[in-house]
């Protein structure tokens, strides 16, 4: 897309759901572009845009897992003078959900509620106040 179609580093975004799959696709994209590009320098084809070639930093290129990227993005973005966005994991928001969601005023007690749910696990098994949450 960089060489090819003349695509800004900048306006690329490549995105997995892993830190660790981010982190090797960022190493493999760092790896190939300057492979590519040492090879297209020394390519006597390319002597009048090697200035070009060689000034391409693939560092710009915006690589992620979907949740960093979103949490840059509304960072980013966020109105002036707005609070940073908060990133809640999955034991806090279930947390929040059992103390907010389920006990205040005895959610947890509604019997249509755990009906409902039960339907949609296809199951009354193992069906807890913990597992409402998630």
């Amino acid at each position: 897309m960089i060489y090819v179609d003349d695509i800004p580093p900048s306006s690329i975004l490549v995105t997995t759901f892993t830190r660790k799959a981010a982190s090797e696709l960022r190493s493999r994209i760092l790896g190939w572009g300057d492979k590519l590009r040492e090879a297209f320098t020394h390519d006597p084809k390319n002597v009048k845009i090697r200035e070009q070639i060689q000034s391409i930093d693939f560092n710009q290129i915006i690589t992620g897992t979907l949740d960093s990227i979103t949490e840059n993005t509304l960072r980013e973005y966020r109105e002036p003078g707005a609070a940073p966005p908060a990133v809640i994991e999955d034991f806090i928001a279930n947390t929040l959900m059992i103390r907010f969601g389920l006990f205040k005023e005895g959610r947890f007690r509604n019997q249509d509620l755990y009906d409902y749910l039960a339907y949609l696990r296809e199951s009354r098994f193992g069906l807890n106040v913990a597992e409402w949450a998630g």
